[in-house]
């Protein structure tokens, strides 16, 4: 699979990549490979798993936003990005800016996934505390 232009995270060796939703091309869903799953977050339609390798999370802009990326979007990104990580597959993570909500998810799944050193954790957090506000506050400062 090949997506145009995704930023990797060198400190993990590219497992988690951010881009903008114009960057990944019909193309890069080929399903031949199982190397890459794509995690979209989309401001239109529905939340849809179009297949086990590619979801779409609908998020909404302002206020309401904002809860709504805590309670709703990142846990089932969080849960999407635990599955294909300890499977072996890269994750990459595509927003309309590129620049915030991918973001968001992507420093998430590196401090809860991640160990210091750029190693994938032994065992995956399971937990919804794990993904609790006060826990990447707490885990980010760390970084």
């Amino acid at each position: 699979m090949k997506v145009a232009r995704p930023t990797s995270v060198e400190r993990i060796r590219g497992r988690l990549r951010l881009c903008i939703i114009a960057d990944i091309s019909p193309a890069s869903f080929d399903h031949s490979s199982n190397d890459v799953a794509f995690l979209i977050l989309t401001l239109s339609g529905p939340q849809k798993e179009d297949a086990h390798l590619r979801k779409h999370i609908p998020v909404i802009s302002g206020k309401k936003g904002q809860s709504d990326f805590l309670n709703r979007v990142l846990p089932a990104s969080i849960a999407f990005i635990r599955e294909h990580l300890y499977k072996g597959r890269d994750i990459c993570v595509a927003c309309e800016t590129g620049t915030d909500l991918s973001v968001g998810v992507v420093l998430t799944a590196l401090q809860l996934f991640f160990e210091d050193d750029g190693t994938l954790r032994q065992t995956p957090p399971v937990s919804k505390a794990a993904t609790s506000s006060s826990m990447v506050c707490c885990r980010t400062t760390q970084l």
